[in-house]
């Protein structure tokens, strides 16, 4: 990916595009959501993982993250990338969308 800027707390994003808004919405609607170490979450729609990356930092046990976007993907592989490394079993994500219907 081209053109990539990245957050002081480290988050990649694309400019020009609603990544930037995107993440100060996370920070301000999800900031008061509790995690524990047995909390398992599922994000469905990960986007650019930001809601995930809050979810690990405060400290969940597990995070599954859907998103059906290649581009969407590929940002999420590279702001969780460090995560994923660290315990691949904590982190999984997803390419695909997630519906009730075919």
């Amino acid at each position: 990916m081209e053109n990539l800027s990245m957050t002081r707390s480290g988050i990649y994003f694309r400019p020009g595009t609603s990544d930037r808004s995107m993440i100060g919405q996370c920070k301000k609607n999800y900031k008061y959501f509790t995690f524990t170490s047995d909390s398992i979450v599922c994000d469905f729609g990960g986007n650019i993982g930001m809601f995930g990356k809050m979810a690990l930092d405060a400290g969940c046990k597990q995070l599954h993250i859907f998103e059906p976007d290649d581009e969407n993907f590929k940002m999420i592989a590279m702001n969780l990338s460090k995560e994923f490394n660290l315990n691949p079993l904590r982190v999984q994500c997803y390419h695909t969308a997630v519906s009730t219907i075919n």
